[in-house]
């Protein structure tokens, strides 16, 4: 038998123990470019290669997504905090954007993905968006990450001549 409902706060709380990227959704609407920082994204399949995010229920964005035929996805570095105040609200500054096989997407990022929609799925208070990747391209750096609320960083690693991973112990260690 399931429990009661949980508490909304302490289901935000256990969420914000899941350390996410941060990306920036965007989409042409035929008159104007529309941005919305997410960290519900996820990729769903490698053949055909498919991405989702999602995206709040009464939200502009939403509406955008649901019209229209494609749309970008715009995997921040750790750089670009205020990209992803400005798509959040939290700022007025737009940052440069460029496109991606006609798709906007934000300069500088991480890595680009031009999606075509394929379907949504309604899901409690959001929708779940799928696309198809049809074009990417990716750059060097590090990701802006999301942890407890904040936005985090990763340290760089020592260059390559000054780490072994030879054995199982080193902590750069990798399969």
């Amino acid at each position: 038998m399931l429990a009661d409902p949980i508490d909304e706060q302490a289901f935000r709380t256990a969420l914000g123990r899941f350390c996410t990227g941060v990306t920036v959704i965007t989409a042409d609407d035929g008159e104007r470019f529309h941005g919305m920082t997410a960290t519900a994204f996820s990729s769903v399949s490698l053949s055909p290669p498919m991405i989702l995010v999602c995206v709040g229920t009464n939200t502009r964005m939403n509406r955008v997504l649901a019209a229209g035929k494609a749309f970008g996805v715009s995997i921040l570095g750790q750089t670009q905090e205020s990209v992803s105040a400005h798509f959040s609200g939290r700022a007025n500054t737009p940052p440069p954007m460029t496109r991606l096989e006609e798709v906007p997407v934000v300069e500088g990022a991480l890595a680009h993905l031009a999606c075509r929609a394929v379907t949504v799925h309604a899901a409690g208070d959001h929708h779940i968006h799928i696309g198809e990747v049809v074009a990417c391209h990716t750059a060097a750096g590090l990701p802006l990450l999301h942890y407890e609320g904040r936005y985090r960083g990763l340290k760089a690693e020592p260059s390559a001549e000054k780490r072994s991973v030879s054995d199982g112990n080193s902590p750069y260690w990798r399969r």
